[in-house]
């Protein structure tokens, strides 16, 4: 049963769900799984704890939900 574990920035609901589908149908398409043994789990990611060269950075995704 594949698991797909996604870090990201929070997204709203439905930007969610079609990345799950869309994650889901390529391990049916390329492993030959059934979709109803393929799992995906996303962790939100808080934007005020991003940090690139050590200083905060803010995303600049449109879909982000910003903290």
């Amino acid at each position: 049963m594949p698991i797909i574990f996604v870090h990201q920035f929070k997204r709203p609901p439905e930007v969610k769900a079609r990345v799950a589908e869309r994650l889901t149908a390529v391990l049916v398409e390329e492993c030959k799984v059934p979709p109803e043994q393929i799992e995906v789990i996303f962790q939100d990611l808080a934007t005020d704890g991003y940090f690139k060269a050590g200083k905060q950075f803010a995303p600049t995704a449109s879909n982000v939900i910003q903290n």
